[in-house]
């Protein structure tokens, strides 16, 4: 929790430098917020003005916001939220969950779920970032028992420390713009390169294109020479993973094993776990080892399940995944894009369970179907390239993302000064 002496110009008992000043957001920005217009009234909705709720932006959190799931009329706007926040606003979650910034590219009405912040005097990029490093300060002015929610007011009277200069907020503010930008980009190659693997897979081995003559099986029309075959017929090895007991403190200090719970699944490479084992914590527990380009699969727990990790060096993870090898007719590639394009049948097994979750006997069992392996490692060696791009993409967005979180408590606390001027941002 940030603490604050204002007569000693201090931050969590560290003095902040001399041309800085603590201030309340309320001697710097205009607060405002927003509410839902009767969501029975059909002339309230489906206008041509924006409508931002927390669920716009809490699935895929990015800096900039320009479109929303959906929007109201004039009419609604009137009856609703009433201000329409201009360009650059910082609009910042109040509740479920506090604290997650965004800042608006176009005019948009919130719901009751933001506050929203008009920067009149101080840079909103400074800003937004000062709302991202100062998270836990936000959450312990917060108040609720279902869930917690940051008032207006409550807001207004927190303090914050910034440069008395805008332009050295603005330069602060570049150096973790442009990182996040370059993150950005990064990111977005890699949705490209997947979203045309994924294209090639879909066109061959699920719409069936460029073949000419097909036969009737039990998953439907085949092509002719195709088969249909179980999970297990495709790998050399299926197991469940394990957690080492908690209370062992020999069995995760200084542990050097990744080891993966579900939660870190995402469709990607596995690069570096949030915890690790020791060989004591493996060699006594049900946990597996696993060798490089195993795929992890989430078993357990709706909506979580089905998530896909590929492991690039040996791994454990715990007994909500499965961990898969494929043969080496099959190969990992397109074992990978199958469970892709398996995802909604599996999804709705586990929906369907009592506890919404798979096991390894439904996973083996689970029915696909699988060319001549000529046209699957046609599909390997197109595939190897572009997955091998975005693994050392993934590579360059940790170490970006590892430098940015370093230098944002120490920017904007002005631990480290910035003195050169902003130049126009690009």
């Amino acid at each position: 929790m940030v603490k604050w002496d204002l007569k000693n110009k201090q931050e969590n008992n560290k003095t902040i430098p001399s041309d800085w000043e603590i201030v309340s957001f309320a001697d710097i920005v205009e607060v405002s917020g927003g509410t839902t217009p009767d969501t029975t009234n059909t002339g309230y909705w489906n206008g041509d003005i924006p409508w931002l709720t927390p669920k716009d932006i809490t699935k895929n959190h990015t800096m900039h916001v320009a479109k929303t799931g959906r929007k109201i009329t004039q009419s609604g706007l009137e009856h609703g939220p009433r201000n329409l926040h201009p360009v650059g606003s910082i609009l910042m979650t109040s509740r479920a969950p506090v604290g997650i910034p965004v800042i608006n590219d176009i005019p948009m009405a919130v719901n009751q779920g933001f506050i929203a912040i008009n920067c009149k005097t101080t840079d909103n990029h400074f800003l937004y970032y000062w709302i991202r490093n100062n998270l836990e300060y936000l959450k312990s002015a917060s108040n609720g028992t279902t869930f917690l929610e940051l008032s207006k007011s409550t807001f207004k009277i927190l303090k914050i420390s910034l440069p008395k200069n805008i332009e050295e907020q603005k330069s602060i503010s570049k150096i973790l713009y442009d990182l996040d930008i370059l993150i950005e980009n990064i990111q977005k190659q890699n949705k490209t390169l997947d979203f045309f693997l994924k294209a090639v897979f879909k066109s061959w081995f699920v719409d069936f294109d460029d073949q000419t003559e097909f036969i009737d099986s039990e998953l439907g029309d085949i092509p002719k020479g195709w088969e249909i075959k179980t999970i297990q017929d495709l790998c050399s090895l299926i197991q469940s993973g394990g957690t080492p007991g908690r209370k062992e403190s020999t069995f995760w200090e200084n542990g050097t094993i990744d080891w993966y719970k579900t939660g870190e699944l995402h469709d990607n490479f596995l690069l570096k776990s949030e915890e690790r084992i020791t060989e004591l914590g493996l060699k006594k527990s049900s946990s597996n080892l696993w060798p490089e380009n195993t795929i992890l699969f989430a078993i357990y727990a709706f909506p979580v399940v089905g998530r896909l990790g590929i492991l690039t060096r040996p791994s454990c993870s715990n007994q909500a995944c499965a961990g898969l090898i494929a043969k080496d007719s099959i190969g990992t590639n397109f074992l990978f894009f199958s469970f892709i394009f398996s995802r909604s049948v599996l999804s709705r097994i586990a929906t369907g369970a009592a506890q919404q979750n798979i096991n390894l006997t439904i996973l083996k069992n689970h029915k696909i179907i699988v060319p001549p392996n000529s046209l699957i490692s046609k599909f390997n060696k197109l595939s190897i390239s572009f997955l091998e791009m975005i693994k050392i993409n993934d590579v360059k967005i940790t170490d970006l993302k590892k430098s940015r979180d370093t230098l944002l408590p120490k920017l904007i606390s002005g631990e480290i000064r910035i003195h050169k001027k902003l130049e126009n941002r690009a």
